[in-house]
């Protein structure tokens, strides 16, 4: 059944072989969006770092804030091959992940002074790998236990 409607839907078929649907537009827009959310993670960055005069940090510090949305959006690519539960986590888990840090960057960048606002823009990526590493997996494992027809019938 396709989540948009008929015939609005790209049709792909899975490693075992069943018809996995993709609602048109709306890979799009979180890939999109999850790039407008690395571009504004950085931008954020480099405001809370406008007095650092050492280009290695930046670079380190923007690589090391981005690593969460190139996992992500690399996880997009390979998704096809994924269950449909799966891909639908991934996507849940791309929104939670963009709006959290989103959130959380823009709270340290305008909101009262730290003593050291860093701190959160190296917090961030790691609680995301840890989300990903967790319930990715899981869901996986979930889908593939209830495609599993049942034993001992």
């Amino acid at each position: 059944m396709n989540l948009v409607g008929q015939g609005e839907g790209t049709t792909r078929t899975n490693q075992e072989g069943t018809e996995a649907r993709y609602p048109k537009g709306r890979r799009t827009v979180v890939l999109a969006v999850l790039f407008v959310a690395a571009i504004a993670s950085v931008a954020l960055l480099f405001w809370i770092g406008r007095h650092n005069r050492s280009v290695l940090v930046a670079v380190g510090f923007s690589l090391w804030v981005l690593s969460p949305y190139v996992v992500l959006g690399w996880a997009h690519s390979v998704s096809h091959r994924w269950a449909a539960q799966t891909r639908s986590v991934l996507q849940g888990l791309t929104w939670a992940i963009v709006l959290a840090s989103l959130a959380l960057y823009g709270w340290t960048a305008f909101g009262p002074p730290r003593p050291k606002p860093a701190f959160y823009f190296v917090l961030v990526p790691p609680l995301a790998w840890i989300l990903m590493a967790v319930a990715l997996p899981a869901s996986e494992w979930i889908s593939r236990r209830r495609s599993r027809p049942a034993s001992g019938a």
